[in-house]
C-alpha cells in the first residue's frame, strides 16, 4: 500500500474509530436501560418497528445516497461540464421530494390499516414513522455529502452530538414522561429534525446547495445508478433483519425480543471497529481507482483486508467464548436464553461486514445490478431457510440460517468483483489469526473465580495476549507501534 494512502486510511480510520467508539458507548448505556425497562415482548416490538422502518427508509433515499458516493470524485476530479453545485443541489432536492413522497404513503397506509390486528402502542409507534423516515433520507444525504468530501472531524463530531442527544431526549421521555418504547422514537424524530434542519442551513451558507441549480440529466443519472440500490438495500435489509418478522410469525414478540437482544449486542461489538474500516475505505479507494488505477486500489485493498481479519477474528473468538456472561451484564437473565445464538451470529455478522472490501469491483465499475442480485439471492436464501428452520429449530435456526446466507454473500461477491478489482487473501495470515485466537481463549477460560470482575479481567488479559502475539509476529506492525511510542514520548 503506498505510504500516502496509509497514513491517511490510519488517520481517517483513527477518527472513524474514535467516533465509533463513543457512539457506541452510548448504545451500552441505553440498551441495559431498555432490556430492564421493557420487558422481551415490548423489546421485540421495538426490534420489529425498527426494521419496519429500516425497509420504508431504503425506498425514501431511492439509492440516490449512495451515488452521492460514487459521483463525487468525478465533479471534485472536474471531469464533469457541471459546476459541483449541482451535485449537491440536484441530491439534495432529488431525495427531499422522493423521501416527503414516500412518507406520505406511508402514513396513509398507517390510517386505513385495520387496527384489529395490530398492538395499540405498536400503531402509535408507527404514526411517528414518517417523520423518521422523511428526516433519515435527509441525514443520510447531508452525511454523505461530508463523507464524499473526507470532512471526517465534523461527520464525526455531529454525530456524535446527534447520538447523544438522541440517548438524553428518549430516556426524559421514556423514564419521566411514561411514553413507553413511543418515547424512544419520538426522540430520535425529534433530534433527527434538528440535525436536518442544521445541515441544511450549513450548506446553504456554504453555497453548495441552490435550488436553480437542479439537473434533470444528473438526476436520470443518479437514480440509474441508485435504483438498482434500492432492491441491494432491500434485500441487504432482509438479509440482516428478515428474521424478526418471521421469528414473529412462528414464535412470537418475546422470542423477537431475545434474538434481537442477542443480535444488537452483537452488533455493537463488531460495529466497534468495523463502522470506522467502512467509512473511512470507501472515499479512499474510490479516489484511488480514480488517480492511480487498478494495482494500487488492489494493493490498498487486500492491506485494508489484512488489517480488518487481524481485529475481527479475535473478536468472534472472545465474544463466542464470552457471550453468556456478557448477556447477562448488558440485558440481564431475563435475556439469557439468547447467549446460544451469540457464535454464530458473531461469525457471520464479522464476515458481512467486510463486504464493502470484497465487493469493491463492483462498486468501482458501476455494477450496481449485480449488486441487487448477489443480495437478492442470499436473502431469499435466508428467508426461505429460515421459513423451513424456525418452526423446527427456533432461535437456533434463525442463527444458523445468517450465518449461512452471509457466507454466501461473500463467496458471490468476491468471485464476480474480483473481475474488476481482485481482492487478496492469504490463507496463512488467516490461519494465524486464528491459531492466536484460539491461545487467547485458553488464556481467558484460565482465568476465573474473580466475581464481578472476571469478565473485565478475562477480556484485558486476553486481548494482551493476543496483542503481544501479533507484536511479535508482524512486523509491520512492530514498526509502526515503534514509531507512534517514539512519537508519543518525543512530545
Amino acid at each position: 500500500m503506498p505510504e500516502n494512502y496509509l497514513k491517511k486510511l490510519v488517520k481517517q480510520t483513527s477518527m472513524y474509530f474514535s467516533s465509533g467508539v463513543i457512539i457506541t458507548i452510548a448504545g451500552f448505556i441505553t440498551f441495559p436501560i431498555w432490556t430492564r425497562v421493557f420487558t422481551e415482548a415490548e423489546y421485540g416490538q421495538m426490534s420489529l418497528a425498527t426494521a419496519t422502518l429500516g425497509i420504508v427508509i431504503v425506498f425514501s433515499k431511492f439509492g440516490i445516497q449512495r451515488a452521492v458516493l460514487r459521483f463525487y470524485s468525478e465533479f471534485k476530479e472536474n471531469k464533469r461540464n457541471l459546476d459541483i453545485t449541482y451535485y449537491y443541489t440536484t441530491s439534495f432536492l432529488s431525495v427531499c421530494i422522493i423521501s416527503l413522497t414516500i412518507a406520505l404513503v406511508f402514513l396513509l397506509v398507517v390510517e386505513f390499516y385495520p387496527d384489529a390486528q395490530l398492538d395499540a402502542q405498536y400503531i402509535k409507534i408507527l404514526h411517528v414513522l414518517p417523520l423518521l423516515i422523511f428526516f433519515d433520507a435527509l441525514n443520510s444525504i447531508f452525511f454523505m455529502f461530508l463523507r464524499a468530501e473526507q470532512n471526517v472531524k465534523f461527520y464525526s463530531m455531529l454525530g456524535i452530538i446527534n447520538k447523544y442527544l438522541i440517548v438524553l431526549v428518549s430516556l426524559l421521555f421514556v423514564l419521566v414522561f411514561k411514553l413507553g418504547i413511543l418515547g424512544i422514537f419520538i426522540g430520535i424524530a425529534s433530534i433527527d429534525g434538528l440535525t436536518s434542519l442544521f445541515l441544511l442551513i450549513k450548506f446553504l451558507v456554504q453555497g453548495k446547495i441552490k435550488p436553480k441549480n437542479f439537473s434533470f440529466s444528473l438526476f436520470k443519472e443518479l437514480v440509474s445508478y441508485g435504483v438498482p440500490l434500492i432492491g441491494f438495500e432491500l434485500s441487504a435489509l432482509l438479509l440482516t433483519s428478515g428474521d424478526r418478522f418471521v421469528i414473529q410469525h412462528f414464535l412470537g414478540s418475546a422470542a423477537v425480543g431475545i434474538y434481537s437482544a442477542s443480535y444488537s449486542l452483537t452488533k455493537y461489538f463488531v460495529e466497534f471497529f468495523s463502522s470506522a474500516f467502512r467509512l473511512a475505505v470507501m472515499p479512499i479507494f474510490m479516489s484511488i481507482w480514480e488517480k492511480k488505477g487498478r494495482e494500487e486500489t488492489q494493493d490498498f485493498l487486500s492491506s485494508v483486508l489484512k488489517i480488518y481479519l487481524m481485529i475481527g477474528i479475535p473478536i468472534i473468538f472472545a465474544i463466542s467464548f464470552l457471550g453468556r456472561d456478557i448477556i447477562i451484564l448488558f440485558a440481564s437473565k431475563k435475556f439469557e436464553e439468547g447467549c446460544v445464538i451469540i457464535p454464530f451470529i458473531i461469525t457471520g455478522y464479522v464476515i458481512y461486514s467486510a463486504n464493502f472490501i470484497y465487493g469493491a469491483g463492483l462498486y468501482l465499475s458501476k455494477k450496481t445490478t449485480t449488486l441487487l442480485i448477489i443480495n437478492l439471492i442470499s436473502a431469499s436464501i435466508n428467508i426461505i431457510l429460515n421459513l423451513l428452520l424456525i418452526p423446527i429449530w427456533g432461535l437456533y435456526g434463525a442463527a444458523i440460517t445468517t450465518l449461512f446466507a452471509f457466507i454466501i454473500e461473500v463467496i458471490l461477491l468476491l468471485s464476480i468483483s474480483s473481475r474488476t478489482v481482485s481482492v487478496k487473501l492469504h490463507i496463512h495470515n488467516f490461519i494465524k489469526y486464528i491459531v492466536i485466537s484460539i491461545v487467547m481463549v485458553f488464556v481467558m477460560l484460565s482465568i476465573h473465580n474473580l466475581g464481578s470482575a472476571q469478565l473485565f479481567v478475562q477480556t484485558a488479559i486476553g486481548f494482551l495476549t493476543y496483542g503481544s502475539a501479533i507484536l511479535l509476529l508482524e512486523t509491520q506492525v512492530r514498526i509502526k507501534a515503534r514509531i507512534l511510542i517514539y512519537k508519543i514520548f518525543a512530545r
